[in-house]
């Protein structure tokens, strides 16, 4: 697996590197090697390891509702976090091909953690998302946006439905055969963030695919039932 310039594994997790130490948020994507994000032992394993004093996770429906990060709001139903997290309370999202999206505004300090599947994704998560930071006292074209491992227009392989659901971006769709499409997801998501104000020099891919990645990374389209944990939150003070 090729590493863009300014991403690195360590201790099993991917990152992005390059930001002022002290002011960008702790933040991550897991690989395989960290743990499966179903098994809740494994999750408060890696909570621990992190300096959590906790690991906020959601019961994802695939749809575009967005949580404060707060502790009662822990395995609510939702797709999002968006806000100011206790220091020392981490916001998590899990994933096996869907597109985790982390997002932070340096000048207000508001993070948000994006579970962005195709669903989520062209029903306007990542708008949604951006708006309620703004909303909230962040200036869009300061956020900065990483886009994690999720499943790639290689291998994302989606109906019809799924095409005239995203039309509004018909350019990550590349025809197959049978009425089928490949979805660039990762690139849709690049052109949801641009459409609400986040600067193109601002936003960071990995460009990795989950499904061609198998000693990295879980794939449902692969038939893989573990899930990937995407971050984002504040060291706690010591």
């Amino acid at each position: 697996m090729i590493l863009k310039t300014g991403w690195e594994i360590k201790d099993g997790v991917l990152a992005r590197r390059g930001f002022p130490e002290g002011d960008f948020p702790l933040h991550g994507f897991t690989t395989r090697k960290v743990g499966d994000f179903t098994k809740e032992e494994e999750a408060a394993t890696f909570a621990r390891a992190i300096g959590a004093k906790k690991l906020l996770l959601l019961t994802q429906v695939h749809g575009i509702e967005i949580l404060p990060p707060l502790p009662q709001n822990h395995l609510k139903e939702a797709d999002a976090w968006e806000g100011e997290p206790e220091k020392g309370v981490f916001m998590g999202i899990k994933t096996a091909d869907c597109m985790p999206v982390l997002l932070f505004d340096p000048c207000s300090r508001r993070v948000a953690a994006v579970h962005a599947g195709w669903r989520s994704a062209v029903d306007g998560i990542i708008p949604e998302a951006v708006g309620k930071m703004t909303a909230g006292g962040a200036r869009a074209g300061e956020i900065i946006a990483l886009l994690g491992p999720a499943l790639g227009g290689c291998c994302f392989e989606v109906g019809g439905d799924v095409f005239e659901a995203g039309v509004r971006h018909p350019e990550f769709f590349r025809p197959t055969q049978g009425g089928k499409f490949l979805f660039d997801l990762e690139g849709f998501c690049l052109k949801e963030l641009s459409g609400a104000g986040v600067l193109s020099q601002n936003a960071f891919a990995s460009g990795l695919c989950t499904r061609c990645n198998p000693d990295y990374f879980y794939s449902f389209r692969r038939g893989d039932s573990g899930r990937l944990c995407s971050f984002i939150g504040f060291a706690h003070e010591n």
